[in-house]
């Protein structure tokens, strides 16, 4: 069965509800779907800072293709340092 969840998320945020979506979707596995009405352009900054070790993310550029990250910890930092920088709550 597939669930879904649908998140408000305004242009140059990541919601407190997006991180929660993300993050029960790592932690309750099954089929979900997080619809953003919004903005949805930092959820892969989210996707990738909550992910588990292990993971691999895979999101969509628009007109170039897809842009695929296997999880370590150097690329979690990184992710966290850009988030902090943007005052970004994670």
């Amino acid at each position: 069965s597939q669930s879904e969840i649908t998140v408000i998320n305004p242009p140059g945020q990541i919601t407190q509800e997006l991180w929660d979506a993300i993050e029960d979707a790592y932690y309750n596995p099954r089929n979900l779907r997080i619809i953003i009405e919004g903005e949805e352009d930092l959820a892969a900054l989210a996707c990738i800072a909550l992910a588990p070790d292990n993971t691999t993310v895979i999101y969509g550029i628009p007109n170039r293709g897809a842009s695929i990250h296997h999880m370590d910890d150097k690329l979690r930092k990184l992710v966290k340092d850009t988030l902090s920088r943007m005052k970004t709550q994670y």
